[in-house]
């Protein structure tokens, strides 16, 4: 490394970890090392559903600017990085339908616009919220991968797997650097923290902590044996004693991930311990045979049971993005919630900015939560 050539530390090898050390790895003078725990995209980065919505936002101030940035970004980097190939990008039609289970009747006058793979029969109601220049998707745990593998090709990226952060170094206000849970120290001189909920798990002087926490949902992906055309769905599904709200996502690898609500399960300590609940998952595989019977355990295989947390910032529901106000050369990428996988780019974007030039330019920085 060069007298002049910045070390930059990023912890978290998940969607925000990848984004940032890809636009990063874009500048010269930037050494970057990743430091992840368990695996790149483990956790909520590798288990999410990818959907991408273009102005589903615009109701947030906050984040109106945000996500339509983002989301031009996701379009650019899927022609960059042959997306459409290497991580299953595709626009979509998106889809809020009713489901009403305790019906189950044939209509007399069938909708023509109806979905031809669907449960038609139940269809107590059905809109389209989305087209193929609003909605799109990908596969989250391979567009995660895919930037780090850029990234690395830089040579300017050094991944480390297997490691885990256990706190921060200061010099006072200043952050020098990480200590790991072998208790090597690392030395950096920018660190940027994007461990999604357990960012709240570092160690600051005074007791201190990052506002996030996490909120436990899970998922199934199913294999059925006929192509699912490209066709998100938001679903209510009605019954005689409850009501669910399932979300449906077909891939372009032929698969189909299914996700509902969530729980109170605490955090655990790595991304290696999430608990999957099999209740959970039992719901789920009933909610999809209730959406389509090519999603039923007779027509699809299931594939993956999994869990996750997403990050929640406690503060403002916005996400942290940026300097920490309290510690110089600190910067925070995390509590994006249930839109990480929409909003990485920009944020990626808006990490390298913050750190090569001490401003952004991208969007207007005030539009966004500082912590």
């Amino acid at each position: 490394m060069s007298e002049n050539t910045k070390h930059v530390i990023i912890v978290g090898g998940g969607i925000m970890g990848a984004s940032s050390a890809y636009y990063l790895s874009k500048h010269d003078g930037y050494n970057i090392t990743v430091i992840e725990e368990t695996d790149i995209a483990c956790a909520a980065s590798g288990k999410a559903g990818g959907f991408l919505a273009l102005d589903w936002n615009d109701d947030t101030k906050c984040l109106k600017e945000l996500s339509r940035a983002s989301f031009k970004l996701h379009q650019e980097l899927a022609q960059e990085l042959d997306g459409f190939h290497t991580y299953g990008y595709r626009p979509v039609e998106t889809y809020s339908i009713i489901f009403d289970t305790s019906r189950d009747t044939t209509p007399n006058n069938p909708d023509p616009n109806s979905l031809n793979w669907i449960k038609n029969n139940t269809v107590q109601s059905q809109e389209k919220i989305g087209t193929e220049k609003t909605t799109a998707q990908l596969h989250p745990e391979l567009f995660t991968r895919k930037l780090i593998d850029e990234a690395e090709k830089t040579g300017r990226v050094k991944v480390l797997v297997g490691r885990a952060v256990s706190e921060l170094l200061f010099n006072g206000r200043i952050v020098t650097g990480v200590k790991l849970s072998d208790g090597e120290e690392l030395y950096a001189d920018k660190v940027v923290v994007c461990m999604g909920p357990w960012s709240g798990k570092l160690e600051f002087p005074n007791n201190e902590r990052i506002p996030v926490k996490g909120s436990h949902v899970h998922s199934i992906v199913l294999k059925p044996n006929c192509l699912i055309p490209a066709q998100a769905i938001f679903a209510a599904m009605l019954t005689n004693s409850t009501t669910a709200e399932p979300e449906v996502y077909p891939r372009s690898d032929g698969t189909v991930y299914i996700c509902g609500a969530n729980d109170k399960e605490p955090l655990p300590k790595s991304a290696a311990l999430v608990s999957v609940d099999k209740k959970s998952i039992d719901k789920l595989i009933q909610q999809a045979a209730n959406v389509s019977s090519s999603l039923s355990a007779k027509n699809a295989q299931l594939i993956k049971e999994q869990a996750c947390y997403l990050p929640l910032s406690e503060i403002t529901n916005l996400p942290i993005i940026g300097p920490h106000s309290n510690y110089k050369e600190l910067y925070l990428a995390t509590g994006h919630s249930f839109w990480g996988i929409l909003n990485a780019p920009i944020t990626g974007k808006i990490i390298s900015e913050w750190i090569v030039y001490n401003s952004v330019t991208s969007i207007n920085k005030s539009n966004y939560f500082l912590p």
